[in-house]
């Protein structure tokens, strides 16, 4: 994989070199390629030759940054972006409330989300909406984290599947089965994250029968494969439950691939 990308960017930048004329799509398009391939040096580098630095440039090297796990410097970008009187694209939002949720920082996300609502309002798309909810509880803010929930006015399966994840990750596992139910009841359809997720909850709260009866109803109701990380939270709350007869069962019909 690295070598093909060696070979395209070396013969990407033979043909950026022979450009005379560069605009800003230009500059962004080689930058992108060097950013999301994880060349942040090299991107950065590059970044500091442009003439003139557009959002798609700002966008593309703070996603890079996220991908390498330089939070501090995808912030510091973003408010050079400010600085510069840019006007961030979504992508670029979602870059920084990322790297804001994987520094734990909560009154940097306070900061960013502020930031975003006194540009947009409070009107937001199901990938903003989302990636704010997972910023909260990262940061340890459940009350934060429901409140801005509550206030989403279409919750979609991002939002509500974000929700049922968060709230499992703080240990309220029997608040995830309601979550579950309720999504179900509004005619939004899970997928095999949220399923991850509401296991994750039956296993910390101990729910036993009702992991075992969403572990069935997964393929049985949504047509949804379970994966070996739905396989490892019945095994894991089987186990916990001392029910191990029952556990070395399930292990021995687990299907090949999942093991």
């Amino acid at each position: 994989m690295a070598f093909h990308f060696n070979q395209n960017h070396c013969f990407a930048r033979k043909l950026f070199d022979e450009i005379l004329e560069r605009d800003v799509a230009t500059w962004a398009t080689l930058l992108s390629c060097y950013a999301n391939h994880g060349s942040t040096g090299t991107a950065c580098e590059l970044s500091k030759e442009m003439p003139e630095k557009g959002v798609v440039s700002f966008s593309a090297m703070i996603t890079g940054y996220v991908r390498k796990g330089r939070f501090n410097e995808a912030l510091e970008l973003f408010r050079e972006l400010q600085i510069q009187g840019l006007e961030p694209n979504d992508s670029t939002v979602i870059g920084v409330i990322s790297a804001s949720a994987d520094l734990g920082s909560l009154d940097t996300s306070k900061w960013i989300h502020s930031y975003i609502r006194n540009k947009n309002g409070n009107r937001f798309d199901s990938r903003i909406n989302t990636a704010l909810i997972g910023m909260y509880f990262k940061c340890g803010s459940i009350e934060d984290g429901v409140f801005f929930f509550k206030g989403v006015k279409e919750k979609l399966v991002g939002e509500r599947t974000t929700m049922i994840s968060g709230i499992t990750m703080h240990g309220f596992g029997e608040r995830s089965v309601e979550l579950f139910e309720n999504m179900v009841e509004s005619r939004v359809k899970p997928n095999a994250i949220t399923f991850f997720g509401l296991l994750s909850g039956c296993t910390h709260a101990g729910l036993v029968k009702e992991g075992l009866m969403y572990f069935k109803r997964m393929k049985s109701e949504f047509g949804i494969e379970p994966t070996v990380e739905h396989f490892g939270c019945v095994v894991d709350f089987l186990g916990r439950a001392g029910l191990i007869a029952q556990e070395v069962d399930f292990v021995n019909n687990m299907p090949l691939k999942a093991i």
